[in-house]
């Protein structure tokens, strides 16, 4: 019977052991800091992937405007000074958000950037727009455009957003011609090539 108590004893110390080494270890791993993410995800400040790895990277951001049925597709606008800016973008934003870009988007970006300005709906108000890459090619700027939800949520309503592509003027020419390849679009000719 002694016997059995110091086995059971010399059990319960074994395994005391290993949980304090493994909690060791797990509280190791829950204080090491994660990696930080160097590129902001969507509607905010997006960097986003170049399809050309070492092609140089791009910033787009999307605001979310009044639904306004055009009747067509609206082109792109390519923005080189603050003034193109005020009368162009502005009226389409409001309250802190408008502010926010008055002050990214001032005569300072414009020395050395310029933007492409563009509008894309969305079937349901759940969908959040991102660029999926912008590419040069034949002399043309293309901007591919994409669409996620998050989770299962979807919803009915038209949803219209502002599409902002920053790029610099050292590596992406102001004077190209520029296409955006909306969602809709993407996948059609995706399942092309299939």
């Amino acid at each position: 019977m002694k016997r059995n108590i110091k086995i059971t004893a010399l059990l319960l110390i074994l395994a005391l052991a290993a949980a304090a080494i493994a909690c060791s270890s797990a509280e190791t791993e829950l204080t090491t800091p994660a990696p930080m993410e160097t590129e902001a995800k969507p509607n905010g400040d997006v960097a986003g992937e170049i399809i050309d790895p070492n092609a140089p990277k791009f910033e787009a951001e999307f605001f979310r405007i009044a639904y306004e049925y055009e009747g067509g597709k609206a082109k792109p606008v390519v923005i080189t000074n603050a003034a193109d800016f005020a009368s162009v973008v502005l009226p389409n934003l409001s309250g802190e958000t408008k502010d926010a870009a008055c002050a990214k988007y001032g005569e300072d970006f414009f020395k050395n950037h310029h933007l492409i300005v563009f509008k894309v709906v969305f079937s349901s108000g759940s969908v959040i727009p991102e660029v999926t890459g912008v590419e040069l090619a034949d002399g043309t700027v293309t901007v591919n455009v994409g669409g996620r939800m998050d989770g299962d949520v979807g919803t009915c309503d038209m949803a219209e957003h502002l599409g902002i592509v920053a790029l610099d003027n050292l590596h992406w020419p102001v004077d190209a011609p520029v296409s955006v390849v909306p969602p809709a679009a993407a996948n059609n000719a995706a399942g092309k090539e299939k």
